[in-house]
């Protein structure tokens, strides 16, 4: 159900008209005529909508502007599924009026609230920052101290919350935003409860296995002590990296069981302190009743662990029940060396000749074998197989030559399903940085393609050059897979080919046949992909007014064929860039740094008009800026010599050759 009656929108490139009341807030479209992207329904009453903020189940967030107070905020609005749901807008009003309750520095500030387009939207404050979750993803554990302290004003808030009469009931690592100062603040009330309403039992639906209690997953009545459950297991994610449940259980009845037996952190990682280890346990007991019975004490105990954590001496390592990560070198030595020895070559398989990866199966590593049964799964078409094992892999492998390994075959299988390589980047970080507990045999493959690794964020060019080095051939073809997107995603056509062939080549020497016919499908469709990627980067190039971007990418475009039209609008797009240029240069000499390009131009040309240096010059800015922004037809407009044909000054010239070369 669209928010809006029927409406007709113009494109400003090509002026085909097309239908846009279909399309909510800030929709992305493309113009049915020439095919340009644009941003319509920019207007949300009276904030000016400039960006996405996030997306959830139910509702989307934007970025907005709000004239009157001059600040920017975040507007929530339900999603286009649930926008015309009686049940889901009630439910949205009422996490508005929770909202209002709670005034807290930890939790996120409700601003306003109204309707716009016969949709409700919430205006709150906007917090420049990380969402926790993508923080947590990204450095896989968070040092005990830095993932109490946070937890710590995660509680602070939910006692605001709890003391304005509310349970949260939705708290996860994904609903906490971190400042750039490392102030957490909670967000997110829409699965909120009053204390003494238990209305809601059917939206168990949108909490989060992991983090809901058990009596939530139950569905009996919660209180205090079911957000308590789910902010310990936040903790414990900040600390261990997990987000699921063990065995991955998918009826409620499973995952019952799999909460029953959690296993003690304390067992799995000995670096993380007793104290802390016996206070996740405290707040994640099954029962409520051996839960922390309120925030006071849970911040009392989070107070005590603190004292104990930096007062006291290094925590013993727990003694481990199972096997050692790698097999001591005593008296077994000269064996170890002489297997090791041997499999350093290569082994002969069926499928053709198959290089061992890190060369010393001798050694007993935690989790070798199913890296092997991976890789194997990889080369028999099984991907799905070995996606499960590889997500395990790549955040739980003790040692970090696997998890190095599995991030990277990971990324691979994300780029050839076009998932992008976002994710993978993140991970890489945490693990290059890595040079502990390396097993010895280890030692060169890991300093190797680590080094290639992280020239997937800096030189890309060399994963191409040492690429040869790395010995398993779908390591070296994952390698290969992720140079060739980042290659795309800098516009290096050439150097990406480069890569998909050699990935290509490299996948067939070891018979993986399906993966192989992925990677030349995909090489096949890059210059496409391409060039989608460059016009993106374009329209948000206009629209925050980066000249350098603007026209570094109107440049890689002119290396895709188009029609003349077009060829001659990107030519324009680069001379109105310089000249925007020269006009700001000669303006920051007059009166200094107070002009930007990003500012909106109806700004400028008022800011340009009081400096009184010209009749002329704030029009002939704001003119050029339209251009810049591909408003085309309301640039010509606004040229102050528009109806003087035959005007000999240099701007109204250059008007005129514009508006020829673009046909208008």
């Amino acid at each position: 159900m669209s928010p809006f009656t029927s409406e007709v929108w113009t494109c400003p490139r090509c002026g085909t008209g097309q239908d846009i009341s279909h399309l909510g807030f800030f929709a992305k479209m493309a113009c049915i005529g020439c095919g340009a992207a644009f941003h319509v329904h920019c207007k949300l009453d009276t904030f000016q909508l400039s960006g996405v903020v996030g997306v959830g189940g139910m509702s989307i967030v934007l970025r907005g502007h709000d004239p009157v107070l001059e600040r920017d905020v975040a507007i929530k609005l339900l999603n286009e599924k649930y926008r015309g749901d009686a049940e889901r807008i009630a439910q949205f009003e009422n996490e508005c009026s929770l909202m209002a309750k709670v005034r807290h520095e930890n939790v996120v500030s409700l601003y306003s609230a109204g309707r716009a387009g016969d949709q409700f939207y919430i205006a709150m404050e906007l917090v420049e920052g990380r969402n926790l979750e993508l923080l947590a993803a990204e450095r896989n554990t968070l040092p005990p101290l830095e993932a109490l302290d946070i937890a710590y004003q995660i509680a602070k808030g939910l006692q605001a919350v709890y003391a304005a009469g509310l349970l949260h009931r939705d708290v996860k690592p994904g609903n906490v935003l971190i400042t750039p100062e490392g102030q957490a603040k909670v967000l997110d009330f829409g699965l909120s409860l009053e204390h003494d309403d238990d209305s809601a039992e059917d939206e168990i639906i949108w909490a989060t296995p992991f983090y809901a209690a058990p009596e939530t997953l139950k569905r009996v009545p919660e209180d205090v002590r079911s957000d308590i459950y789910a902010l310990g297991m936040t903790l414990r994610n900040l600390l261990t990296g997990e987000n699921t449940l063990p065995g991955n259980p998918q009826t409620v009845q499973a995952m019952l069981q799999a909460k029953s037996m959690m296993p003690y952190i304390g067992e799995q990682y000995d670096e993380i302190p007793a104290s802390l280890c016996e206070l996740v346990e405290y707040m994640t007991a099954y029962k409520p009743e051996e839960r922390p019975e309120d925030y006071d004490e849970v911040l009392a105990e989070m107070e005590a662990v603190r004292r104990g954590m930096v007062g006291a001496p290094p925590r013993e390592p727990y003694v481990r029940k199972k096997t050692s990560r790698y097999v001591a070198i005593g008296a077994c030595a000269s064996v170890f060396l002489g297997i090791a020895g041997a499999i350093a070559i290569s082994l002969q398989r069926d499928a053709g000749v198959y290089v061992q990866p890190l060369s010393v199966s001798a050694l007993q590593w935690e989790d070798l074998e199913l890296l092997h049964n991976v890789e194997r799964d990889m080369q028999t078409g099984n991907g799905a197989k070995a996606a499960d094992d590889l997500k395990y892999l790549g955040t739980r492998a003790k040692e970090p030559a696997l998890r190095l390994a599995a991030v990277l075959y990971s990324g691979m299988q994300d780029v050839l399903a076009n998932n992008g390589m976002q994710t993978c980047l993140r991970r890489l970080g945490p693990v290059v940085r890595t040079n502990s507990y390396v097993a010895p045999a280890a030692e060169a493959f890991f300093s190797n393609v680590k080094e290639l690794s992280a020239a997937l964020v800096g030189d890309v060019g060399i994963i191409t050059e040492r690429s040869a080095s790395v010995a398993s051939p779908l390591l070296r073809a994952s390698l290969l897979v992720l140079a060739g997107e980042r290659n795309l995603q800098l516009g290096k056509m050439a150097e990406a080919d480069k890569c998909f062939e050699q990935a290509h080549y490299s996948l067939y020497s070891c018979s993986a046949i399906a993966l192989a016919h992925q990677v030349e499908a995909y090489r096949k469709n890059a210059p496409s992909r391409v060039e989608l990627l460059i016009r993106e980067q374009v329209t948000d190039a206009r629209s925050k007014a980066n000249l350098g971007k603007l026209r570094s990418s109107m440049e890689a475009l002119a290396n895709f064929s188009g029609t003349e039209a077009i060829k001659a609008e990107h030519a324009v797009c680069q001379e109105v860039c310089d000249v925007l240029s020269v006009m700001f240069e000669l303006l920051k000499k007059k009166c200094g740094n107070q002009f930007s390009p990003s500012s909106a131009p109806e700004t400028i040309r008022e800011q340009v008009a009081g400096l009184r240096l010209s009749d002329t010059l704030a029009q002939e800015v704001y003119a050029t800026l339209l251009m810049m922004k591909g408003a085309y037809d309301e640039a010509f407009k606004a040229n102050p010599y528009a109806n003087q044909p035959d005007a000999p000054d240099s701007f109204a010239v250059l008007m005129r050759d514009w508006k020829k070369r673009l046909g208008k």
